[in-house]
Formats: C-alpha cells, sequence, structure tokens
C-alpha cells in the first residue's frame, strides 16, 4: 500500500463529530486501543480537560455536557480498562433519552446505541464498537485498522504514530493540532510523511430550540438530522 492518507487517534464512545471528519479525509484510519488510558485529553488549544476516553459529549434539551461512563482500574491500557459494574448503563441510557427523546430519528436510532452501551467490553471494546459503528452507517469509504494489526511498538507517542504510518506506507497524515505539541517534524519530514492539521468547522444544524453547541457526539448530530445528513456534515469544509 503506498500513497496514503492516513488519520491515527485513540477511540472514544460515540466519539465527536470532528473525528468522523478526519476519517472522511483518510484512505485508512488506525484506532490507537493500546493507548494509555486518561481521564483528561487536551482541548483543541492544547489545555487540558476532563473530556477523556470515558466521555460522551452529549447536549439535546439540556446544556452541553461531558457524561461519563463507569470504568474500573484506570492508568492501564486504553483495551486492558474494564467498565464498571452496577447500573451505571441504564442510567446513562436513561441520560441519553431524556435529552434527545423528541429529537426526529431518535427512536430508529437508540436501540443500536442500547446494544452497543449494554454489551459487556472494555472501554476500549466499546469505542471502538461505537467508532465502527457509526463508520459503517455513514458510508464513510476509509479502512479501519487497529494498532494491534501491526508489529508491536515501544517508542514515544509520536514515534510510535510515525512507525505506524511507516508500516501502512502512509505519505500523509491528517492529525489535530494538540497532537503537534509532541511531534518531531523533521523526523516526520525526513521519513516522507506529510502532516496536515485538521481544518474543519462544524457546520450548524437544528438542535432542540434552536440552541447551538458545535462538534457535540456523533450522536447528536445523528438524532437530530439522521444518518445521511450527518455523512454530508462530516464531509464537507475538510481541508
Amino acid at each position: 500500500m503506498a500513497g496514503l492518507t492516513v488519520t491515527i487517534f485513540q477511540p472514544t464512545p460515540f466519539s465527536t463529530l470532528n473525528i468522523y471528519a478526519r476519517a472522511a479525509q483518510a484512505d485508512a484510519v488506525i484506532l490507537l486501543t493500546t493507548a494509555q488510558f486518561s481521564a483528561t485529553s487536551p482541548d483543541t488549544d492544547g489545555t487540558k480537560k476532563v473530556t477523556g476516553m470515558k466521555h460522551i459529549h452529549l447536549g439535546g434539551n439540556q446544556p452541553a455536557e461531558w457524561l461519563a461512563l463507569s470504568v474500573g482500574r484506570e492508568l492501564q491500557p486504553l483495551c486492558d480498562t474494564p467498565l464498571g459494574k452496577g447500573d451505571w448503563r441504564s442510567k446513562l441510557l436513561s441520560q441519553i433519552t431524556f435529552r434527545y427523546k423528541s429529537a426526529p430519528y431518535f427512536e430508529e436510532t437508540i436501540e443500536s446505541v442500547s446494544n452497543i452501551i449494554n454489551k459487556d467490553t472494555s472501554l476500549g471494546d466499546l469505542s471502538a464498537t461505537s467508532f465502527r459503528w457509526a463508520h459503517r452507517n455513514l458510508a464513510l469509504w476509509s479502512h479501519i485498522y487497529n494498532d494491534t494489526d501491526f508489529s508491536d511498538k515501544s517508542r514515544n507517542k509520536g514515534g510510535w504514530i510515525l512507525d505506524l504510518c511507516k508500516e501502512i506506507g502512509a505519505t500523509r497524515m491528517i492529525t489535530g493540532a494538540p497532537s503537534m505539541n509532541y511531534m518531531d517534524k523533521q523526523e516526520w519530514a525526513d521519513a516522507g510523511v506529510e502532516l496536515v492539521v485538521q481544518d474543519w468547522t462544524c457546520a450548524p444544524y437544528k438542535q432542540h430550540k434552536y440552541n447551538w453547541t458545535p462538534n457535540l457526539s456523533v450522536l447528536d448530530s445523528i438524532f437530530y438530522q439522521g444518518w445521511e445528513a450527518t455523512q454530508k456534515l462530516v464531509s464537507s469544509g475538510n481541508n
């Protein structure tokens, strides 16, 4: 495989729309399922926010909020992070239902969402499954890989990502702005892989009572405007 555009990231439960916009630009997506679990992640300006691997960014008829899934034994690879016990799943689904029950496409989508959340898996499995589910239904044509499909790497974060690009034969990688903070740009240039910072703006769509919060979970757009309109949303305005 040669001349590929790739995007590489840690999947999160029902990821935000910009992640699908990156996938819409790429020939290949590599999911970092063995990367370290983090309770926080960098916002677009690089500052740390409580928006880590166990949260879903939702709005609906309430102010936008990062809703947390329950997990056990943090500070380990995402694929080994178990989901918590107890009735958190039913509580989470109740919150989602309360927020979106009046949305036009809620009823036709919530059963699939419920099945994913209720499946007894690790956080990494749930995140990857929810990403693949939305990617498939959005009819995005990029091929999805897990990092475990490639040789085992033990380098620093930036070096590991470059190794994955080399192994798949990528010549271009689309990434978020915060990722550039740990990239050795000269090393990437020497390897012949172009680094491209995602330049995508979430176009407005009708949310509850015309409120507008951009770049929520893909669920928000799906519930309010369905799969076809969401596919057009993430595929437009890309660099």
